[in-house]
């Protein structure tokens, strides 16, 4: 089968350097096939967010989001192979200038790894340009922590129907989507246990 060089060269000795690199290559079964990075990176990304079916509803949404508002618009065009870290700057700093947090920028950058190292290791690309990125590292920020009367005033101070949600969620450090999943059977009124059996996450 003959296959086109991705492009014309000057001279017939650069020509043969080109051949000689890629047999080698062929060779060392290093090669990638220049026209399958033509694929742009929307188009990639799709697919890319459609190959985990066990991957969390939640986690899905998450990336879905970050591509769209905030890595497609930059990079959503351009083919994988034609991406370079300086593109991918350009993202990170759009970040930066909107304002986000140092914790969403390094989510949605870590996103952005692995919608690349997918590519590499489907051959698309020979390497992902997401490197040399000097993310701000995050901080810490201090949670005050509610004393018991502040705590029975907070409950106070909800409707009636979310006092127990309160109470439950406070006292036995329970996260959100465990205190609202929580149903009837899974509380023993005899033994005075609850049992925390799954969680509810919201997507949307």
């Amino acid at each position: 089968e003959r296959v086109t060089a991705p492009q014309t060269f000057a001279t017939k000795g650069d020509a043969q350097r080109w051949l000689a690199v890629t047999q080698a290559d062929l060779l060392r079964g290093t090669y990638i096939d220049p026209t399958a990075g033509q694929v742009t990176f929307a188009r990639w990304a799709e697919e890319w967010l459609g190959s985990n079916p066990a991957k969390r509803a939640a986690s899905v949404a998450r990336d879905r989001a970050a591509l769209g508002t905030h890595l497609l618009p930059i990079l959503g065009d351009l083919p994988l192979a034609s991406i370079t870290p300086r593109h991918v700057r350009t993202a990170v700093e759009a970040m930066c200038a909107k304002g986000l947090s140092p914790k969403s920028i390094r989510t949605y950058t870590g996103t952005l790894v692995a919608v690349f190292n997918a590519a590499v290791d489907a051959e698309l690309i020979g390497r992902s340009p997401v490197r040399g990125i000097n993310l701000e590292r995050t901080k810490r920020r201090d949670r005050p922590t509610l004393t018991p009367d502040q705590l029975y005033r907070l409950a106070d101070e909800v409707p009636g129907r979310y006092r127990a949600l309160v109470l439950l969620a406070s006292g036995l450090g329970l996260r959100w989507s465990e205190v609202i999943a929580l149903r009837p059977s899974d509380v023993d009124f005899l033994r005075r246990t609850i049992s925390v059996r799954q969680t509810v996450e919201e997507v949307d």
